[in-house]
């Protein structure tokens, strides 16, 4: 049985909006890329664990800050700035995001014409609709879908707005967010979660120069089906793979960025000595085919590493 085709359609600004201010609320401080690679991550776990995502579109409008007598040019400058970082966590992570400059709530009508196109495709039976935002026009949105045979779920922060209440299905973000932020606060800012190492074990692990070289040796001893060593960065390399083999699968093979990839082991290995996670997927990438690389990276389905790895 072929596996569900679904789509994406994500209003940045609204859930952007809602997680800064609820971190802002609880005293905590985040950037905009912090905030929008969890939002993304999470998004993407939810849509993609119910089948193929076939559409991922996202639409965003620039407030004018140019002409406001309220923000100075520091303000301005920041308020652009953080956007274009949001903006770019998505693309990065396979989205098509539709950029519209003339009012607040232009992107509403541009995620308006985007539902349309998704109403129209026979292929798509589920649409996540991702949105706090219960005015016109998405209400119309979730009825114009459900009349088309699709279902709908709607993915809001904290609140079910009343006008998106004819969805099929809801999921709130905002207990999966701060599950995905360490909310320490230290010196007023957020701190996310740090690998706990004892004097003893810094001492014991490699200068970050030599873990290219540790990690590249392994990488050749698996190719001559030699015992690779040491083992404690072997058994890495084996659970790094794994780890990346499981996202993949799970958003069928869904292309990621290399920010993305690395990660993904960030968040999985803490234990990890910081920088290591950047090193062992530039090894991978550069001395193994288990990588598809364009602009952004798939696994390889037949990887003559993968099968060299298995016989070790």
């Amino acid at each position: 049985m072929e596996a569900l085709k679904s789509a994406v359609l994500l209003d940045i600004e609204n859930l952007f909006i809602a997680v800064r201010k609820d971190l802002k609320n609880k005293n905590v401080r985040a950037g905009a890329k912090d905030i929008a690679e969890v939002l993304c991550g999470i998004i993407l776990k939810f849509a993609g664990g119910r089948g193929r995502l076939k559409y991922l579109l996202g639409a965003v409008s620039l407030p004018h800050v140019s002409s406001n007598p309220d923000i100075d040019e520091s303000g301005k400058y920041r308020v652009r700035k953080d956007m274009a970082d949001v903006i770019q966590v998505f693309v990065d992570n396979g989205f098509e995001v539709m950029v519209k400059s003339s009012s607040y709530n232009a992107a509403d009508f541009l995620l308006e014409k985007l539902a349309r196109e998704t109403k129209e495709d026979a292929e798509v039976e589920e649409v996540f609709l991702c949105s706090g935002d219960g005015q016109d026009p998405f209400p119309k949105i979730v009825n114009g879908l459900k009349e088309a045979g699709k279902r709908v779920s709607v993915i809001v922060y904290d609140k079910i707005p009343r006008g998106l209440r004819e969805a099929n299905n809801f999921i709130l973000l905002n207990e999966q967010v701060h599950l995905e932020l360490d909310e320490s606060v230290e010196s007023g800012g957020l701190v996310l979660r740090q690998p706990e190492i004892s004097e003893t074990n810094v001492n014991e692990l490699p200068k970050k120069e030599s873990l290219v070289k540790i990690y590249r040796n392994i990488i050749r001893d698996v190719k001559d089906g030699k015992n690779p060593k040491p083992r404690l960065y072997f058994e890495r390399l084996c659970r790094a793979l794994s780890v990346w083999e499981k996202y993949f699968r799970r958003l069928n093979n869904l292309p990621f960025s290399a920010h993305r990839l690395i990660l993904i082991l960030d968040n999985e290995f803490p234990e990890f000595e910081s920088g290591e996670h950047r090193t062992l997927f530039y090894a991978v990438l550069d001395c193994t085919d288990f990588f598809l690389a364009t602009v952004r990276y798939r696994v390889r389905t037949e990887s003559r590493f993968l099968a060299k790895l298995r016989l070790v």
